[in-house]
């Protein structure tokens, strides 16, 4: 009787294994999704490993649907373009600026505002924001100060309260921009004064132009004294020479209600003063760049330049150098080729550039001081450089531009402007999402499932249930998100299948059952 027992209840174990088994729903599949957008693509990492959780969720005769989820009105936060109200603090010489009245903002500079001085500006935990300057994004940590020359836009974006629903969220977006230009002799002359910054922002000049090297009590030499206009045959007899006459001739700068200048150039020399300067050395290549504490270093490129080459430095004192907000391993001669913008950073002096892709999202492309644009094409015509400060960007396509400097110096870019996001398109079925990418120049691909941390993804296909969002990046930087969703949906053919099984497996009980009673015991 028991060993009847015993096989009755291994036969029913049997059938409702093989039940399983038949009406998994991924039961003989393969996947060669991954293989095959390798190869399309020239992707030559292994395809991510499914999530565990989606296997562990797959119950028996189970079999995905899905369907794209579309954002509906009244789903998201509620968008809102707002522009700051702005307060002077004169005893500080700060600007308060506010959003709401709730999220504060502190800048020795006004918005919109244009100055000839290194700007920072405070900006309070809680808001997020994007740094571009003249159009290209770059690092910016609050309170950090920028000196280059150009054109700053501070995008800012602060949601009222991330802990209520999505649909509840109140999202505010607002614009910081300010300039960063040279004063002209005349403006500079009437200022009488320059803007500071708080106690403890160290001040960055700008770079002077190559040619202008002048340092005092160097080893490379004394500077020399400027050379006096002609005289007219009627001088005025010196006691009676304007001061504003005296400080333009001898380069000296009024203060003060009394009258008395300032040290003359020559005096602050004599006192120690390193004036900032790069001079390119045409036997080597290089420029060679003193910063205002007397740091020395060569540099193949100058100043505030963006290139799409290797850029190399040389020094042989310790410096610190940082790629965004990573600080890098110093060493005494180093090539860069990783994308993005670089702060090389002696005590309070920065020296910055930026390497870029020649996919680019811009609106022009600013020559840097010493250099200027000499030529340019699109897509093969020639373009009016103008100036040859800056060029303008207007269409998508292909630009070339050459570049020259005061000392002989040339360079060359090929840049392709691309503002249009990658084209990708993501078909949602009942068991799987199917995409197709018609880009060909996509640079990442990003998953992320129910929120998690998104990782790299080299597939066509998804598959297993839950939320996705799918990120395609390409060279330029632009930027297309695809979100759709997996769901559970019982196989109706599937579901017949376990219970017919389910009924035979009970038809054999019921037949162990009754064999046993006719069973007799001798």
């Amino acid at each position: 009787m028991v060993r009847v027992k015993k096989t009755g209840l291994i036969i029913a174990a049997g059938l409702l294994s093989g039940c399983l088994a038949m009406t998994s729903p991924g039961a003989g599949k393969t996947d060669e999704s991954a293989s095959s957008f390798s190869s399309r693509f020239g992707f030559s990492q292994s395809e991510k490993e499914e999530d565990p959780e989606a296997d562990a969720a797959n119950g028996p005769g189970a079999a995905a649907y899905a369907d794209q989820s579309k954002m509906e009105e009244g789903e998201g936060p509620g968008i809102e373009d707002v522009t700051m109200s702005e307060r002077f603090h004169a005893d500080f010489g700060l600007y308060e600026l506010s959003i709401r009245d709730k999220y504060f903002l502190y800048s020795n500079v006004s918005n919109g505002g244009v100055t000839d001085q290194p700007v920072y500006l405070e900006i309070p935990a809680g808001v997020d924001y994007t740094a571009e300057k003249d159009g290209v994004p770059f690092s910016y940590a609050s309170r950090q100060t920028v000196s280059g020359r150009g054109t700053y836009v501070i995008r800012i974006t602060v949601v009222e309260d991330k802990n209520v629903p999505l649909s509840e969220q109140k999202e505010y977006r607002t614009v910081f921009r300010f300039r960063i230009d040279e004063k002209t002799p005349e403006a500079a002359a009437q200022a009488g004064g320059e803007a500071g910054l708080p106690e403890g922002m160290g001040l960055l000049p700008d770079v002077i132009p190559s040619g202008t090297r002048e340092t005092a009590g160097s080893q490379t030499g004394e500077a020399s004294e400027p050379e006096r206009p002609e005289e007219p045959e009627e001088t005025p007899a010196p006691e009676k020479i304007p001061e504003t006459a005296k400080a333009a001739e001898t380069g000296a700068s009024l203060h003060g209600d009394d009258g008395e200048p300032e040290q003359t150039a020559a005096a602050g020399e004599q006192a120690g003063a390193v004036k900032r300067s790069q001079e390119y050395l045409p036997d080597q290549s290089m420029y060679q760049v003193t910063l205002e504490n007397g740091f020395t270093f060569l540099s193949n490129i100058p100043e505030g330049m963006a290139v799409t080459q290797a850029v190399e430095i040389r020094s042989g004192e310790e410096y610190g150098l940082f790629l965004g907000e990573e600080e890098l391993e110093w060493e005494a001669s180093r090539q860069l080729r990783a994308f993005g913008q670089y702060r090389l950073v002696s005590g309070d002096y920065e020296f910055d550039f930026e390497i870029i892709n020649s996919y680019v999202n811009r609106d022009s492309y600013t020559a840097p001081v010493g250099l200027r644009i000499t030529k340019a094409t699109f897509n093969g015509e020639g373009l009016d450089v103008g100036n040859g400060s800056a060029l303008a960007m207007t269409t998508d396509g292909s630009y070339e531009l050459e570049l020259e400097g005061q000392a002989g110096e040339s360079f060359s870019l090929k840049l392709e402007r691309d503002t249009q996001p990658p084209e990708v398109t993501v078909e949602v079925g009942r068991q799987s999402a199917a995409i197709t990418y018609l880009a060909n120049d996509i640079n990442t691909i990003t998953l992320s499932k129910n929120g998690k941390e998104p990782y790299e993804f080299t597939s066509a296909e998804v598959t297993g249930p839950g939320k996705y969002v799918l990120t395609v990046t390409d060279r330029a930087g632009n930027v297309t998100v695809n979100e759709f969703t997996l769901r559970y949906h019982m196989n109706f053919y599937a579901l017949t299948a376990i219970l017919l099984c389910v009924a035979g497996i009970a038809a054999a009980v019921v037949m162990l059952v009754r064999k046993k009673k006719n069973l007799t015991v001798r």
